[in-house]
């Protein structure tokens, strides 16, 4: 028999979820993703290759010496069609400044092309990582998520969504960094 089931016969339904709803309110919570530093540093983090959503090659290496904003995503993902807007601002803001690649996962190419299209973040370029390999290589395991890399290839990884002013900021530390 299960630990909850033990838990309910002992405690009844409404002292569990008064526990539960107790244990819940001291989390902390934050407007913030969860900032954490990625393992990955100099050329190693762009060490990678896919192809993009229009089925094109892509090298990983391309994005050496420039400010780089990688966005995973997935075509299904209601936080992430939620944050496209704040995504399009980005790209037009620091266009010429920054790399920003979208790297779409977890479903068929078509429904990331509709994902694109239905966004309007078609300004940008996107992959089409179906493999996972490239969300495997930085640890990507929820989505939204976003990896800055510095023009020298220091990475950091955030996982969960930002709001427009959180992307905006860590872009415009990310250009003060070498």
């Amino acid at each position: 028999e299960g630990q909850i089931m033990k838990s309910m016969r002992k405690f009844g339904i409404i002292e569990l979820c008064l526990v539960m709803a107790i244990s819940l309110a001291t989390l902390p919570i934050s407007n913030a993703a969860e900032y954490t530093q990625a393992k990955k540093s100099n050329s190693a983090v762009y060490d990678f290759n896919g192809k993009t959503v229009a089925g094109k090659s892509f090298l990983g290496k391309s994005l050496a010496g420039k400010p780089t904003v990688l966005w995973f995503w997935a075509p299904w993902c209601t936080v992430c069609r939620g944050e496209s807007p704040n995504l399009v601002a980005l790209s037009k803001s620091f266009k010429g400044k920054i790399n920003l690649i979208g790297v779409a996962g977890l479903g068929p190419v078509n429904d990331m092309k509709g994902f694109i299209k239905d966004t309007k973040t078609g300004g940008f370029q996107h992959l089409a990582d179906e493999s996972g390999l490239i969300w495997n290589k930085f640890e990507i395991v929820s989505q939204p998520s976003f990896i800055f890399i510095s023009k020298s290839g220091v990475a950091e990884r955030i996982a969960g969504s930002l709001s427009k002013s959180e992307l905006f900021s860590m872009t415009k530390d990310l250009l003060k960094k070498a």
